[in-house]
This record gives structure tokens, sequence and C-alpha cells, in this order.
């Protein structure tokens, strides 16, 4: 078996004997590169979050704030009622953003952590990450 890409094998998902069902992953892989996060931004933040923006990153159990740059923010909000929007409801929406954490002390941070975004001019802060720090294919 061979990886598509240098990596590291993070976890293997099964035991010795076991049988994985066909099509199933059995190695999860940390692919070398540059460490990312998927967070979820608020709408009254999205206009201020957009792609390019320095941002900092904060982890639970690590002192230093981790710096990045936001490179994706969908267009789409994750969440849309079927019903015509409401002030109060535009609050409520987010958009899924990436952002590279372009810090040396990001390489380090083992993946599936949560994570917390901020703006680099500490006034606004997005929400905690559904998404976890990884490594891109």
């Amino acid at each position: 078996m061979t990886a598509p890409r240098a990596a590291l094998v993070e976890a293997l998902p099964y035991k010795l004997g076991e049988r994985p069902a066909a099509g199933r992953p059995v190695a999860s892989l940390r692919a070398e590169g540059v460490p990312y996060a998927r967070t979820y931004v608020p709408e009254p933040l999205r206009t201020k979050f957009t792609a390019g923006a320095r941002v900092e990153a904060t982890v639970d159990g690590h002192a230093e704030r981790i710096q990045g740059t936001v490179r994706y923010v969908s267009a789409e909000a994750a969440f849309t009622p079927y019903y015509a929007l409401t002030q109060k409801d535009r609050s409520r929406l987010a958009y899924l953003a990436e952002v590279t954490l372009d810090d040396p002390a990001a390489q380090a941070l083992p993946a599936g952590l949560p994570i917390q975004v901020l703006l680099a001019d500490r006034n606004h802060e997005c929400r905690r990450a559904a998404g976890r720090p990884g490594r891109r294919h």
C-alpha cells in the first residue's frame, strides 16, 4: 500500500485481524504541508472576514496565538431557513471559511482540535470551529 504523497500516519482505525468494509479508509494520514482550519463566520462579521485577511487563532492548551490567513469564505450560508429571512434570522447565519495556519507553531498541532479564529484587530471573534486543524492533501 502506498500513499499518494508524503505523509505521517496519524491513526489506524482498525485493529489487527479486523476486516474493513470495501472502500473504507484503513489509515488516516497527516499530509505534509501548511495546516489549515475550518471555521464558521457569523453573518455580522462576514464583510470583514474576506480571503487574504490576516487572522489569529487560539487553541486550548497552547498559550501563544497562531497567525493565519483566510484563504476561502463560502458565498452561501451554512444555515438558511426555507422562509424569508428577518433581521433576527440573518444574524444567525454562518459562513464556512478556511484559514491557512502559516505560523510555524501550527505544525505541531494535532488534527481535530477545536480552534477559535479572531480577526487581526482583535475586536471581532468568530465562532468556535466546527472543522479542525488539518492538512491539505
